[in-house]
Formats: structure tokens, sequence, C-alpha cells
């Protein structure tokens, strides 16, 4: 059960975990410690706002999603000079505050808190990533409580269909930003092709709203069409107990896949892997989207994970922008591993770039009333620190425009032992920018080594 309650000897220090977190607008805030807590003073009268806008922000800051969460709390801090000057609306001064829930990883407590956000709290406008298993949730709430809601971290299938792949999303106040599968699927067939294999494919898919997007577009079928043959396994339920991969290991060594591929929570993949390593099941190329997106999933495989591959939506070295700050990638990791000790995150540049999105659209709104502000994000076109993001350009399915979906840049990473000297053990460089010339490549391809 979420508890929002605060007694009054904490009335100065909310706690992450489970509570809601109140930040900018007049709130002076510290910068977060390593127990997840931050400091907060109440907004005096003197210099406060005229008005107060109220935004939503659901993440997954606990649980096995907490990777895709890890960032926030500092992109929010970064931004609290910003959040506290606010933006004008309609010739009025708005500060912006911002509510922040945790998740813990599960579906229905995002509803749950999505829902305490536009009733309780009364927000004006929700931010929401963290995956489809975090975003999808928070969607629907919002479609069902007319509440304008800007999204990203979930490929735009994985949404879209967000009940299962028979239902179209027909969203009206959720726009999402993010790449789609027809562009992981480049990402990694280029991945693929520069490694030489038997060209036999192993894919192992779970029964969550990203596996049935996957299973639906990576079929036998598809892979046949690019001259690869495929052993698809499917339905697994996420949170698998150690040993409860034995039947997909098994299938991939009989198999002979050369090429593994899957999209498994970070949890999982690691219990998979350990496995597959002790059968003795080797391929020479791992894509593996979702669960190795972070370098704490790869600190948690240590050696086991150096060229593993896995897309990568943002790094330090993408050649962009915040519209806000005016820094440049570079110089948003370096202050975000300077201020919290931690390794750079691909959702750092992601979830910054939504505040991009929230004040342009705001701005070009000119109002706080929720049709104004679908309407200006229906249109939108600013170039933030994650890449353009343009509503103007939309991808299609089926030959359908989606016009609440518009296509971030996606490139393709492996990990790598870090030089002596790192601060950090491993890092992930971009070995394929297909499409994307002007992303700088780190290195090339290489094939997995086993001892």
């Amino acid at each position: 059960m979420i508890n929002e309650n605060v007694n009054s000897s904490e009335s100065k220090k909310l706690l992450i975990d489970r509570r809601t977190v109140l930040l900018g607008g007049a709130a002076a805030t510290a910068a977060v410690g390593m127990a997840g807590a931050l400091n907060l003073e109440t907004a005096s009268g003197a210099g406060a706002a005229t008005k107060v806008l109220k935004v939503g922000y659901v993440s997954p800051l606990t649980g096995p999603l907490a990777g895709f969460g890890g960032a926030d709390t500092y992109v929010i801090n970064s931004l609290a000079s910003v959040l506290k000057k606010g933006v004008m609306i309609g010739g009025e001064h708005y500060e912006i505050q911002v509510y922040l829930k945790d998740s813990q990883s599960v579906d229905s407590v995002a509803s749950t808190v999505a829902a305490q956000l536009i009733q309780h709290d009364k927000v004006h406008i929700m931010l929401v990533g963290g995956s489809p298993d975090n975003c999808n949730p928070v969607s629907s709430v919002c479609e069902a409580n007319a509440v304008p809601c800007i999204a990203t971290n979930s490929p735009y299938e994985s949404w879209y269909f967000r009940d299962s792949p028979t239902k179209t999303g027909n969203y009206k106040w959720t726009y999402l930003f993010f790449w789609g599968l027809p562009q992981l699927a480049a990402v990694y067939k280029d991945i693929w092709s520069k490694v030489s294999t038997n060209k036999q494919i192993g894919s192992m898919f779970p029964n969550d709203a990203d596996g049935d997007a996957y299973q639906a577009f990576f079929t036998p079928a598809y892979y046949k069409s690019l001259g690869y043959t495929a052993d698809v396994q499917y339905g697994y339920t996420d949170g698998v107990a150690p040993g409860g991969f034995a039947a997909q290991v098994s299938s991939f060594l009989k198999a002979n896949a050369d090429i593994f591929m899957a999209v498994p929570i970070p949890p999982d993949f690691t219990t998979f892997w350990n496995e597959a390593m002790s059968a003795g099941y080797h391929p020479k190329v791992a894509t593996v989207a979702k669960a190795m997106l972070f370098p704490s999933n790869a600190n948690a495989l240590g050696d086991l994970c150096v060229n593993v591959c896995s897309e990568v939506w943002w790094s330090p070295t993408h050649p962009y922008k915040s519209s806000i700050t005016k820094q440049s990638c570079q110089q948003l990791s370096n202050a975000y591993q300077k201020t919290t000790g931690n390794q750079w995150v691909a959702t750092l540049g992601l979830n910054h770039a939504m505040f991009e999105v929230l004040f342009a659209t705001l701005k070009k709104a000119n109002s706080v009333n929720n049709a104004a502000i679908v309407k200006a994000l229906s249109t939108l076109h600013i170039n933030t620190i994650a890449g353009p993001v343009n509503w103007n350009s939309n991808p299609e399915i089926g030959g359908k425009a989606l016009k609440n979906i518009t296509v971030t840049p996606l490139v393709g990473g492996q990990w790598r032992a870090s030089a002596p000297g790192s601060k950090f053990p491993y890092e992930q460089i971009v070995v394929t920018n297909m499409g994307f010339p002007h992303i700088p490549r780190g290195g090339n391809v290489q094939a997995i080594k086993y001892a």
C-alpha cells in the first residue's frame, strides 16, 4: 500500500520510497543522497509565484525496473532553478511543481499512483517513462481522465498495443517520443552482419508488454526474410527463479544458435546468462534489449557482460544540446557522474528531454487548458538533448500514421571492460550508427569471447 502521509518530524524530509516527493516550484531542493532522500523547504509568501502548475511524474524508483528511474531525482534536482523560475502562460507567471511517485516496478501500482496524482494532487499534466511496464498503465489512466501525458522510454509498438497486439492504442491525451521495432531491427541486423555466424538465432520473449510486441514483430517468418533461421521461445513470466530457463537454454543449444536475442527484465537476463554459461551455450553474438541498458546490469554479470550488445538510446557522445540548459550530452553526463557518483545511463538524456518537451509545449499552448496542451503537443517540433522530437513526423503501422508518436534516434552499443584506472569497471560504446552517421562510433562490433 502506498503511504503518502508524512509526520511532523519529517516535514522537511520526504523519502522517495513509496511516498510523494514534491520538487521544484518554490521548494529549495538539496542533492539526493545515497539513501534517496530530498530535503525540502516550505515556500515563503515573498516572491512566490502567482500560480502553480502541477506536473505528475511516475517512475519505477524501486524494484526490478529501478534502473529506468535511477536518474530521475537527479534530472529534477538539476532543473530546480528552472522549475522555480517557471513559465509565462497566458500572460500569467506559473511556477512548476513536480510530484514524483514510485511505481515500485509494478503496473498496478503505477496505475494507482497515477490516479492519485490526478484525483488527489490535481496535476495538470503527467510525465512518464520507465519502460512499457510503467508507461502503459500510466498512459491508460491519463486517457481515462483526459489528462495530457508526455511519455518516453517505451518502444512505440509496446506502448501503442498496450493491452495486446490485437488492439490499437487510440490515444488522444498521451504523446510518446521514442523509437520502434523497425529501428531496433535495423540496429540488430547490422550488428549480426558484422560477425561470422551460422545465421541461427535463438530469441526469447516474456509474456509482458515488450514481449508481446517483440514476438509479434520478430517472427520466424521475419527472421527468414532476412536470411536467418530462428528458434523463438515465447511466453515465460517475468521474475524467473534460478534454474527456470533450462528449457530455453536446452532449445538454443539444440538449435546451435550462434546469435541470441531477447528483451528480458534485468534480473531475468542475469539468471538466464549465468545458466547459459554453465550449460555451455556460448553464442557468438548476443543482442539484449532492455536488460543490458544500464551499468548496474553489466556490473551484475561481471566479465560475462563483455561484448554483449544492446540498443543505445542516448550517450555522452551524442551530438545534441538541451534547449533548457544548453548543456551538451557530454556535459550533462559529466555533471550527473560528478553529482551522484554513478555512471551515466541512457534514461538521463531521454528524461531530461521530457522536461524540454514540457516547457516547449506549455509555451506553445499558452494555456493550462488540457485541450490546448494536447493540441500544442500534436504539432510540436523541438531539438532536445535526446535529438529531434517532431510530432509532425509519425511512423506507420499497417499503413496508418500514428499521430501520437514520433521516432527518436537509435544506434547500437556493446559492453567492454573499461580502460585501467577508470572509476567504472565496464562501459558501453557505440558500435553501429547506421542511419545516424553524426553519432560517432567508439569501436567495431566484436564477437563474444569465452574463457
